[in-house]
C-alpha cells in the first residue's frame, strides 16, 4: 500500500506509452522512483523482487523504488501499456492542512472504470507532449490516481476468472470481425446468455457486448495510425456493418472520433523497447 497527500505529496517525473512489437522482454532495472503501469490490452508479466505478476488488460501495477523489476516471459503482440514515473516527497506536518487529501492506493489494482482511466493517461501524454506546466500534469495524475483508489485490490494468489470467460474472450479475439453477439458466442461456448452476460460482469465489470466492442475499438485504433484506409474501409474490416455507429463506439470508448484520434495520435510520446 502507498499513501499519497495529494496536494504536496508527489512529483511527476515522465510517462509515456509502450506498444508492443511482438517480441522482446522487459529489462531488468532498479530504479529511484515509483512507477504506475496501467495495461490496457494483453498482458505484462513482469517480477518485483521476489513477487510476480501477470497485468492483465484493465488491471495497474504499481513498483516501489530500489528493488529490481524484470519480465519474466516475452512481450505478447497485443500488449499496450501506459507508464508514468512519479516521486513521493516525504512530509514532516503532523497532520492534514485545510484542503489536503490523503490517497491510499494497493499496489496490484484491477481498474472499475479502465475506460476513463485510459483516456486520462491519454490526457495526460498529450498535455505532456506539449509542455504543458507541471501543476497540470499533477493535476491529472491525481485524477488518475482517485480512480484506481476507488478500485479493488487484486489478489494475484486468490482470484481466478471463469474459464467460461477466458474461453469467450479467446473466441472474441479471434471473431470479432464477424457479425458475432451475445448470443451467438453463448451457443459457440453451449452456455445460456444469460449466464455468460452475468459471469463477465461479475468478473470483468462489463457486458459481451462491451468486450466485442473493446476488441474491435482496438484494432480500428491501429488501423487508424498505421494505414491509409478510409474510415468506411476500417469499420468493415472491424466488424462495423454502419460506419456512422462505428463513429459512436469508437468515441464512447476512447473519448474522440476516429478522425479526431488519427490527427492527434502521432503527438503521444510512444516507446516500443
Amino acid at each position: 500500500m502507498i499513501e499519497v497527500i495529494s496536494n504536496i505529496g508527489l512529483k511527476i517525473e515522465n510517462g509515456g506509452l509502450f506498444i508492443s512489437r511482438g517480441q522482446g522482454i522487459h529489462p531488468r532495472r532498479i530504479i529511484h522512483s515509483w512507477e504506475l503501469i496501467f495495461v490496457e490490452s494483453g498482458s505484462l508479466s513482469i517480477r518485483e523482487d521476489n513477487d510476480y505478476y501477470t497485468v492483465g488488460a484493465g488491471q495497474c501495477l504499481i513498483l516501489a523504488p530500489g528493488k529490481t523489476h524484470e519480465g519474466t516471459d516475452n512481450f505478447p503482440a497485443d500488449l499496450k501499456f501506459f507508464w508514468i514515473h512519479f516521486t513521493l516527497l516525504p512530509s514532516e506536518l503532523p497532520a492534514l492542512l485545510p484542503g489536503e487529501s490523503t490517497i491510499t492506493l494497493a499496489n496490484y489494482i484491477r481498474v472499475k472504470d479502465s475506460n476513463s482511466v485510459a483516456s486520462l493517461f491519454r490526457l495526460f501524454l498529450s498535455e505532456q507532449t506539449a509542455n504543458a506546466p507541471v501543476e497540470l500534469l499533477n493535476t491529472i495524475f491525481l485524477l488518475i490516481l482517485k480512480k484506481l483508489a476507488a478500485s479493488v485490490p487484486f489478489d494475484k494468489h486468490t482470484e481466478n476468472e471463469s474459464v467460461l470467460v477466458q474461453q469467450a474472450a479467446a473466441y472474441i479475439r479471434t471473431h470479432y470481425h464477424l457479425k458475432i453477439s451475445t448470443s451467438s458466442v453463448a451457443a459457440k461456448l453451449k452456455c445460456n446468455p444469460d449466464y455468460l452476460g452475468r459471469l463477465f460482469r461479475q468478473y470483468r465489470g462489463l457486458t459481451v457486448t462491451d468486450e466485442i466492442n473493446q476488441q474491435r475499438v482496438k484494432t480500428a485504433e491501429s488501423l487508424l495510425v498505421t494505414s491509409l484506409f478510409s474510415l468506411p474501409d476500417i469499420a468493415t474490416r472491424c466488424g462495423f456493418t454502419d460506419t456512422a455507429y462505428f463513429r459512436e463506439i469508437f468515441k464512447k470508448y476512447k473519448g474522440v472520433t476516429p478522425k479526431k484520434w488519427r490527427a492527434l495520435y502521432s503527438r503521444i510520446h510512444i516507446n516500443t523497447h
